[in-house]
C-alpha cells in the first residue's frame, strides 16, 4: 500500500514539473524583444512600399441618343449634313436644341397681299382680333403659302378723332399664319391699304385718318365770311336808293368787315376745339404688308 502511494507522488511530480517547464515556454518574452528590435511600426506608411493601383477606365455616363445607338464624346462631332444623311433612325432625342431643328426661311422685307375679312375702324379697342386672307400663292425655293390662306393681326393701337383736328388712328400688327396646319408666329407691318381703286400708302405703320385743323379753321369763318356778305348787300342796297340811305352805307359795310376780321382772327383758337376724320378700312380691303422679322416654317 505505502509503495503504491510512493508511486503515485513520484509521477504526481514529474507532471507538475512538465506543466512548468511548458508554462516558461509560453511566457517567454525573448520572441517579442525581437521583434521590437527589428520592427518601428512608425516607419509603416513611410516603408510599405504598395504596388501602383490599376487604371480604371472613364466610366462617365455618355450620351443617348436612344435605346440602340450611343454617341460617346470621344467621337468626332458631325456635320448637319452627315445626320441628314446618316442611316440611324434617331427614334428619342432627349436633349432636343432648337437651332439644329430643320426650317425653312421666309426672309423679312418680303411683301404679302392680305385681304380683310371685317370692317375696321377706330372705334375697335386695342387688342381686337381680326383675320385677313392672302390673295395670292407665297412661294420661296423650300415652300409655298397658298392663296387663300388665314393670316391673324390684331390691333396694336387705336384712337378716336383728337382735338385740334387730329385724326383716328390704327395700327394693325400681323402676328400669325395657319400653314400646315399649324399656327406659325410672324411679325409683320401694313404698308399700303388699296381700296375701291384707291391706294394710301401708311407712314410706319400708322393708318391715319386725315388732319383737319387748317380745314376746320377756314371752316370756322363761315358764319363771319355770310354776315359780312350779307353787310355788303345792305350796303348797296342803301347806295341804290340814296338819299338819306347813303348816310347808312357806311355803317353796315364797316360792321360786315369787322365781324369779319374778329371771325378770322379768332378761327385758329376755334379749330383747336374741333376733331379730325375717322379711319375705317371696310370689308375687301387690299392691305400690303410687310415681314420685319425672318418666318420660319419647322419641318
Amino acid at each position: 500500500m505505502i509503495k503504491n502511494i510512493v508511486n503515485l507522488f513520484i509521477i504526481f511530480c514529474v507532471l507538475l514539473l512538465a506543466n512548468l517547464s511548458f508554462a516558461t515556454d509560453i511566457f517567454d518574452l525573448s520572441v517579442d524583444d525581437e521583434i521590437r528590435r527589428n520592427y518601428n511600426p512608425d516607419k509603416l506608411n513611410v516603408d510599405t512600399a504598395l504596388p501602383p493601383l490599376p487604371k480604371i477606365m472613364n466610366m462617365e455616363k455618355p450620351y443617348h441618343v436612344n435605346d440602340s445607338q450611343v454617341i460617346q464624346k470621344n467621337e468626332p462631332a458631325k456635320t448637319n449634313s452627315e445626320v441628314l444623311n446618316s442611316s440611324v433612325k434617331y427614334t428619342s432625342v432627349r436633349n432636343y436644341d432648337a437651332a439644329q431643328a430643320s426650317y425653312a426661311m421666309m426672309k423679312k422685307g418680303r411683301k404679302i397681299k392680305l385681304k380683310t375679312t371685317c370692317d375696321i375702324t377706330d372705334r375697335m379697342k386695342k387688342g381686337t382680333r381680326i383675320s385677313l386672307i392672302s390673295t395670292y400663292p407665297v412661294s420661296t425655293t423650300y415652300f409655298t403659302i397658298p392663296g387663300g390662306t388665314q393670316f391673324f393681326g390684331e390691333i396694336a393701337d387705336v384712337h378716336r378723332p383728337q382735338f385740334t383736328g387730329n385724326g383716328g388712328l390704327i395700327v394693325i400688327k400681323i402676328t400669325s399664319v395657319l400653314f400646315n396646319n399649324q399656327f406659325i408666329p410672324l411679325n409683320a407691318e401694313v404698308k399700303k391699304i388699296t381700296n375701291n381703286m384707291n391706294s394710301k400708302h401708311i407712314f410706319l405703320n400708322d393708318i391715319k385718318g386725315k388732319r383737319k385743323y387748317v380745314k376746320n379753321m377756314i371752316a370756322s369763318t363761315e358764319p363771319g365770311t355770310k354776315f359780312c356778305k350779307k353787310m355788303y348787300k345792305t350796303t348797296g342796297k342803301y347806295w341804290k336808293k340814296g338819299g338819306v340811305h347813303m348816310l347808312m352805307t357806311p355803317v353796315t359795310a364797316v360792321t360786315g368787315t369787322a365781324v369779319w376780321a374778329g371771325n378770322a382772327i379768332a378761327s385758329p383758337f376755334v379749330a383747336i376745339f374741333t376733331r379730325g376724320e375717322s379711319v375705317s378700312i371696310p370689308r375687301g380691303s387690299i392691305l400690303e404688308v410687310k415681314l420685319t422679322d425672318n418666318l420660319y416654317v419647322y419641318k
